[in-house]
C-alpha cells in the first residue's frame, strides 16, 4: 500500500457554490483484473485506466489536468456544496485536521471532503475516498486497449474474495468566512453597549425603579399602621371618659364622697307633686315652694331616709308627725308633700 502525500502546492480547480451531479457512468467502477479493488469516476486511456474529468464539477480555465487516476488533482475554493449523492465525510483546519490533507492551508480556511454516500476520507498516492464492499452484488467493467468491457455483475462474498475494496474521486472544498453567504455566516452575539453621555444602564434604571417603589410601599404601610395605632388609643380613651360625671354646684361633694350637712337651717320646699327622686341636673319645681317657718324646730320626717345626688343618704331630724305650717299655703288635699332642700 502507498503512504499518504501530504503538504502539496496548493492547486485550485476553480470555485462549487451550487450543487453539481455527475454523470450516471461516474458511479460504476472499473475493476482491476487481478485483485479485489475497483475506482468510482474512472474511464478507459490509451494507458489503461484514469480520472474521468466528467465525474468532477468543472474546472476554470488555467486549472492543472488529470490523467492519472487517483492521485489527487486538486481542490475548489471557494468552495459551499458537496456534488449530489455526496456528502460532507471530513473537515480540517489549522488547527484540526480530520484526515491528513494534500494540499497546504491558509489561516481561517476550512477543508471540507466530500465522499459518496457510505464511503471514508483517505490519503492514498493522494486524497481519495473509500469503501469496504461486502455482502453486496456490484457491477463492474474492465479497459482493454483502452476500450471498455463491461463485466457480469459481481456478488460478494466471492470464490475468490470475501470483500472488495472500491475508491472514489474526493472532491475537496476550502472556504474561508468571507466566503459564506450572510445567512450561513456564523452568528456573533456581542453584549449590550453602555448608554453614551454617562447615562444609566437600562438594568440600572429599572433597579432603581424597583427600589423606588419598594421605598414608597414602605412609607404607605407605615403611615397606615401609624394612623391605625393612634386611633386606636383614640378610641380606648373615648371608652374610658364616657362616665360623665354630674358638675357639682358651690357645697355639693363630688361624687363618692360622704355628704355633710350644713348647720345652715335647713329650708324644705314643697313641690306639689308626687313623691320623685331628686337627681342631679334636675330642673327646679314648677310649682310654688312653700318655706317653713324658721321658728319651728328641727323634726324628723317620718324617720324617711333622702337621697342627696343619688350616692349618699342621710338621715333627717326625728320628729314625730306634724302638719307642716308655712305662711304661704298649705299643699292641696289628698296630695302628698315632696321635700326639697335648698342649698
Amino acid at each position: 500500500m502507498a503512504g499518504a502525500i501530504t503538504n502539496q502546492a496548493r492547486k485550485i480547480l476553480g470555485d462549487l457554490t451550487t450543487t453539481f451531479t455527475a454523470p450516471e457512468p461516474c458511479w460504476t467502477p472499473a475493476h482491476h483484473p487481478e485483485i479485489n479493488v475497483g475506482w468510482l469516476g474512472q474511464t478507459c486511456g490509451p494507458m489503461g485506466i484514469q480520472d474521468n474529468a466528467a465525474c468532477w464539477p468543472p474546472t476554470t480555465t488555467g486549472a492543472p489536468r488529470t490523467n492519472s487516476a487517483f492521485f489527487g488533482w486538486g481542490f475548489y475554493s471557494p468552495g459551499l456544496e458537496c456534488p449530489a449523492g455526496y456528502q460532507s465525510a471530513c473537515t480540517a483546519s489549522a488547527t484540526s485536521q480530520g484526515w491528513r490533507v494534500q494540499f497546504k492551508m491558509e489561516p481561517e480556511e476550512t477543508f471540507v471532503g466530500c465522499c459518496p454516500e457510505g464511503y471514508a476520507c483517505h490519503n492514498e498516492n493522494g486524497q481519495t475516498c473509500i469503501s469496504n464492499a461486502r455482502a453486496t452484488t456490484i457491477s463492474t467493467y474492465q479497459c482493454e486497449s483502452g476500450s471498455q468491457i463491461n463485466l457480469a455483475p459481481m456478488t460478494l462474498p466471492h470464490q475468490n474474495w470475501s470483500q472488495a475494496y472500491i475508491y472514489a474521486p474526493m472532491i475537496q472544498l476550502a472556504w474561508k468566512p468571507s466566503d459564506l453567504p450572510l445567512s450561513r455566516r456564523p452568528t456573533v452575539t456581542s453584549a449590550p453597549e453602555e448608554p453614551s453621555g454617562g447615562g444609566m444602564s437600562t438594568g440600572a434604571i429599572a433597579g432603581v425603579a424597583v427600589g423606588a417603589a419598594a421605598v414608597i410601599i414602605a412609607i404607605v404601610i407605615g403611615t397606615f399602621l401609624l394612623w391605625r395605632m393612634k386611633r386606636r388609643g383614640i378610641a380606648r380613651a373615648g371608652s374610658d371618659s364616657e362616665i360623665d360625671y354630674a358638675p357639682t354646684g358651690t357645697g355639693t361633694p363630688p361624687p363618692g364622697y360622704p355628704t355633710t350637712v350644713a348647720d345652715e337651717p335647713t329650708k324644705y320646699y314643697y313641690a306639689g307633686q308626687t313623691d320623685q327622686q331628686w337627681h342631679p341636673g334636675m330642673k327646679e319645681p314648677q310649682a310654688t315652694p312653700y318655706e317653713l317657718g324658721q321658728a319651728t324646730a328641727p323634726v324628723e320626717l317620718n324617720g324617711a331616709r333622702w337621697d342627696i345626688h343619688g350616692r349618699v343618704e342621710a338621715p333627717g331630724p326625728e320628729v314625730g308627725p306634724r302638719e307642716l305650717e308655712s305662711p304661704q299655703g298649705t299643699p292641696p288635699a289628698g296630695r302628698p308633700a315632696v321635700l326639697h332642700q335648698s342649698r
